[in-house]
C-alpha cells in the first residue's frame, strides 16, 4: 500500500514539476503564482494532449507524444519568462496535498471495495479505455459500440493508470484520494488570494471539503425525543431522509458507531442532495466528483483574470480548455461555468477596465476554441436531454437542512448591510411565493437583488457574483428541469456548494469580528459535523477486523473466490480485442463484474445504463445472452455467438444463480476454473 501510494504520488509530482513554468506563466498575476494549481494543470494538460492525440494515433503514443510536448511548452516558457515563488507558501501547499492525501488514503483503505452504488460502472469506464488502442474509447457494456458518456474524467484516471503501471483496481482509490486532496490546496489557494489570510485558507477546506449538513444532527435529536421523526417528516416532507436508515427505538451507540451517509443526500424528496465529503464517504470516482478539481481551477483562472491590472490574454485559451475538459468530463457543469466565464468579462467591461471589442474578441475566441477543443468528444458522443417545467417544489426547511452554514453567513451579512432594504425585499418576496408556490424565493430574492446591488457598486464582485450565482442555480430546479428534476438538483447543487463556500469565507473574514454572528456560526458548523465525524469512524469500524488496503477487489477476494479467480486469469491471458459473455446485470448490483473489472466487451451490462446512454432499451441483448446460456440447440446458440463475435463464456456466481436452465455442454473447451465456475474459449 504504502509503495503503491509512493509510486502515484511521484508521478503527481512531476507532472507538477514538470508544468510549474505554465502555471506561473497563467496565475503570474495571482498572489500566490498558482502555486496550487500546478497539480491539476500538469494531470489536465498531459491528459488532455494524450486524449485528443489518441483519435489520431494509438493511446501509448500518444502518451509519449503529450509528454515530450507538454516538457517542450513548459521549457519555452521557461526560457521565455522569469519564473520566481514564495518557497514558504508552496512547502504549506505540499504540507497540505501530502497530507490530506495520505488521510484520503487510510480513511479509503478501511473499506476499499470497488463495488456498490455507480463504482462498478466506474471501473467500467476505466477499465474500457485501458482496453482501447485509440480514442474514442470501446463501452465494456455493449460490445460494438463506443462510450457514449462524458468520460474525460475517468480517462484521466486511466491515464495515470497507465502510468504508474498500477492495477485499475488499486488506483481506483488511489485516484480519489487524489480528487480530494487537489481540492483540498484548490479551496487553499482560492480562499487565501480572496481573504490575503493563510489561516482562512483552512477554514475554506473545512467548510468545503468536510462540512456535512444538519440532518445527521436532526436525526441524533430523534433519540431524546422520537415523536420529532413524525413532526419533521410531515411537516417539512423530509419523511424519506428521516425514516430511510434510522430508528430512535435501536441504541443510540449503535447508531452513531454506524452512522449513515445515505440520508443526508437524501432531503429533498425525490432527489439527490449530495455533497463532497458525502461522495467521498460513498467512495465513487463519478464524473460529478471528477470534475470538481477543474471546476475549481476555472473558479481560480477567473479570479486571476478579474484581479489582473491588465487583461491577460493567454487567460483566454487556457479558459476555453478548462471549460472544454469541465464539458467532456461532466457535461452538466458546461452552461454554469460559461456563463461565469462571460459574466466576469461583461463584468470587466462594465467596469471599463476592458473595451466593447476586447469583450467581443474573449467571447468569440473561447467559444471557438471550446469547440475546437471539445470536437473529438462532439462528433463521437450523442447525448439527448429533455427539458421541461418542474412540479415538486423545495420548502426553504429543507434548504436551511443542507447549506445551514453558508445560508446564514449570507443571510447575516447581506441583513447587517441594510436591515430594512432587507425587510422591504422579503415582503415582496412572500407576495411572489403566495403567486408562484415557489417557497424558497423568499430566501433568495433577497440573495439576488443585494448581490446585484454589490456587483453594481464594484464591491468585492467576485464573490457576490457567486452567491447571485448559486440562487439562481438553486431556483432553477424549481421551475425547469433538464433530464429530470432528481438529475438537476443532483448536478447543480454541487455548483451552489462550491460558490457559497467559497463566499462564506470571505463574509467570515469581514464578520469576525460580530460576537454574535461567530456563536451562531460555530454552533452552526459543529451541529453539521455528526454525519463527517460518525460516518468517519463507522469506515473504520468496517475494515478493522481485515487490515487496511487500497485493493478495490480485495472484497472479491474474500466474498467471491471463484469469481476472482476466474478474473485475475482472464486479466493476464485475454487479448483487449476479445468479446466475453457474461449475464447482462441490473444497476447497482453484483453484475457485469468480469466487463467492468477487466475492460472488455460484452454484449450488454447493467441494463438500464445501457439504455440510458445509448438511446435503445437492451431487450433484444439480455433475451440473446438468457438464450445462449440456456438452450439446448446447439446451431441457435452458436449463431448468436457469430452475432456478437464472442470468444469466450464466463459462467461465475451471477451466471450460476441467474440461468437455473443452464446448459454447458455445447461448450466444450474448458481454460480455466474454479470450483463450479468456469471460463470456455470459443474460438
Amino acid at each position: 500500500m504504502i509503495g503503491e501510494m509512493f509510486l502515484w504520488l511521484f508521478i503527481l509530482e512531476v507532472l507538477s514539476f514538470v508544468n510549474l513554468p505554465l502555471t506561473f506563466i497563467i496565475f503570474k498575476n495571482s498572489k500566490d503564482k498558482g502555486y496550487a494549481f500546478s497539480k491539476i494543470i500538469g494531470i489536465l494538460v498531459f491528459s488532455f494532449i494524450a486524449w485528443y492525440s489518441s483519435f489520431l494515433i494509438k493511446y501509448n503514443f500518444g502518451l509519449v507524444f503529450s509528454l515530450l510536448l507538454t516538457l517542450c511548452i513548459n521549457i519555452y516558457v521557461f526560457k521565455s519568462q522569469k519564473i520566481s515563488f514564495d518557497k514558504r507558501y508552496a512547502k504549506i501547499i505540499e504540507i497540505i496535498f501530502l497530507s490530506s492525501f495520505v488521510v484520503f488514503c487510510l480513511i479509503r483503505s478501511f473499506t476499499p471495495a470497488a463495488e456498490g452504488l455507480e463504482k462498478l460502472f466506474d471501473m467500467s469506464l476505466i477499465n474500457g479505455i485501458l482496453q482501447s488502442e485509440k480514442m474514442p474509447p470501446k463501452d465494456p457494456w455493449y460490445s460494438g459500440y463506443n462510450i457514449n458518456y462524458y468520460y474525460f474524467g475517468h480517462f484521466i484516471v486511466a491515464t495515470l493508470t497507465k502510468m504508474s503501471f498500477l492495477p485499475s483496481y488499486v488506483t481506483f482509490n488511489l485516484s480519489l484520494a487524489t480528487i480530494y486532496s487537489i481540492l483540498a490546496i484548490e479551496i487553499f489557494s482560492i480562499t487565501y488570494n480572496i481573504t490575503e489570510k493563510l489561516k482562512l485558507g483552512f477554514l475554506g477546506i473545512l467548510l468545503f471539503l468536510f462540512l456535512s449538513n444538519l440532518l445527521g444532527f436532526l436525526q441524533i435529536l430523534t433519540f431524546f425525543k422520537p415523536e420529532l421523526v413524525d413532526f419533521l417528516s410531515s411537516t417539512f416532507n423530509i419523511k424519506y431522509a428521516m425514516t430511510c436508515c434510522h430508528d430512535p427505538r435501536q441504541n443510540f451507540f449503535n447508531f452513531l458507531l454506524t452512522f449513515p451517509v445515505w440520508s443526508s443526500t437524501r432531503v429533498i424528496p425525490n432527489t439527490i442532495n449530495e455533497f463532497p465529503y458525502a461522495n467521498f464517504m460513498f467512495g465513487e470516482v463519478h464524473s460529478h466528483i471528477l470534475s470538481l478539481p477543474i471546476q475549481m481551477l476555472l473558479i481560480g483562472v477567473l479570479l486571476c483574470l478579474y484581479n489582473s491590472k491588465k487583461y491577460n490574454f493567454i487567460l483566454l485559451p487556457f479558459s476555453a480548455l478548462v471549460i472544454s475538459t469541465i464539458y467532456i468530463t461532466n457535461s452538466w457543469d458546461a452552461p454554469t461555468y460559461f456563463a461565469l466565464f462571460y459574466a466576469v468579462n461583461i463584468i470587466l467591461l462594465l467596469e471599463r477596465r476592458i473595451k466593447f471589442k476586447t469583450l467581443l474578441y474573449s467571447i468569440s475566441l473561447v467559444t471557438f476554441a471550446f469547440l475546437v477543443f471539445s470536437l473529438p468528444y462532439i462528433l463521437t458522443v450523442n447525448k439527448k436531454a429533455s427539458f421541461g417545467l418542474a412540479v415538486e417544489k423545495s420548502n426553504i426547511f429543507q434548504e436551511l437542512i443542507l447549506f445551514p452554514v453558508f445560508i446564514f453567513s449570507i443571510f447575516y451579512y447581506y441583513v447587517k448591510k441594510d436591515p430594512e432594504l432587507f425587510f422591504y425585499i422579503l415582503v415582496f418576496s412572500s407576495v411572489i411565493y403566495f403567486l408562484t408556490q415557489i417557497q424558497i424565493i423568499v430566501l433568495l430574492l433577497p440573495f439576488i437583488v443585494f448581490s446585484l446591488k454589490a456587483i453594481n457598486n464594484r464591491e468585492n464582485m467576485l464573490i457576490h457574483l457567486l452567491i447571485f450565482f448559486g440562487s439562481l442555480i438553486m431556483l432553477f430546479p424549481e421551475i425547469f428541469f433538464i433530464d429530470s428534476r432528481y438529475n438537476t438538483i443532483f448536478k447543480f447543487y454541487y455548483h451552489i456548494w462550491i460558490f457559497w463556500s467559497i463566499s462564506s469565507v470571505f463574509i467570515i473574514q469581514d464578520l469576525r469580528k460580530d460576537k454574535t454572528f461567530i456563536t451562531i456560526l460555530l454552533i452552526l458548523i459543529i451541529l453539521s459535523l455528526p454525519m463527517t465525524i460518525f460516518a468517519t469512524i463507522d469506515r473504520f469500524n468496517q475494515g478493522m477486523n481485515d487490515g487496511i488496503s487500497l485493493d478495490g477487489l480485495k472484497y472479491m477476494q474474500k466474498y467471491h473466490p471463484d469469481d476472482y479467480a476466474l478474473l485475475m486469469w482472464a486479466r493476464k491471458n485475454i487479448n483487449h480485442n476479445e468479446i466475453i459473455l457474461e449475464a447482462s446485470g441490473d444497476a447497482f448490483t453484483y453484475t457485469s463484474i468480469f466487463s467492468s473489472y477487466t475492460g472488455l466487451q460484452t454484449p450488454v451490462g447493467w441494463n438500464n445504463h445501457v439504455g440510458i446512454h445509448h438511446n435503445i432499451w437492451p431487450e433484444d441483448r439480455m433475451k440473446d445472452v438468457k438464450i445462449i446460456y440456456e438452450t439446448d440447440n446447439q446451431t441457435l446458440a452458436f449463431n448468436l455467438i457469430k452475432k456478437y463475435n464472442i470468444s469466450y463464456v464466463f459462467v461465475g456466481s451471477v451466471e450460476l444463480s441467474k440461468y437455473s436452465n443452464m446448459n454447458l455442454t455445447k461448450f466444450t473447451k474448458k481454460v480455466f476454473y474454479s470450483n463450479n465456475e468456469f471460463i470456455f474459449k470459443l474460438k
